[in-house]
């Protein structure tokens, strides 16, 4: 989100009383536009971490079991698990 529609969000009433109720409207329909643009690109990046994840998960059985996967591909798997409600 912008900083300048986060600033007017965050002070709706000023800007309802100095522009009036259409100033806020058009603001929380800039809102709303982010949202969806955000709501979009996550939904990306949770398909790209679930490949990641079934990717390590698929390799996990010829692992060196004292070996833990590259850093980044281990981060991507606990940043997909965390975004699916399943922490471990």
């Amino acid at each position: 989100m912008t900083d300048d529609l986060v600033k007017q969000l965050r002070d709706w009433r000023r800007g309802m009383y100095g522009t009036g109720w259409l100033h806020l409207a058009e603001s929380m329909d800039s809102v709303a536009d982010h949202i969806e643009e955000l709501e979009a690109k996550l939904t990306k990046a949770v398909e790209a971490l679930a490949g990641v994840d079934r990717f390590v998960k698929d390799l996990a059985p010829y692992a060196d079991p004292h070996h833990n996967p590259v850093t980044p591909l281990a981060r991507a798997c606990e940043v997909y698990a965390e975004l699916k409600g399943k922490t471990e």
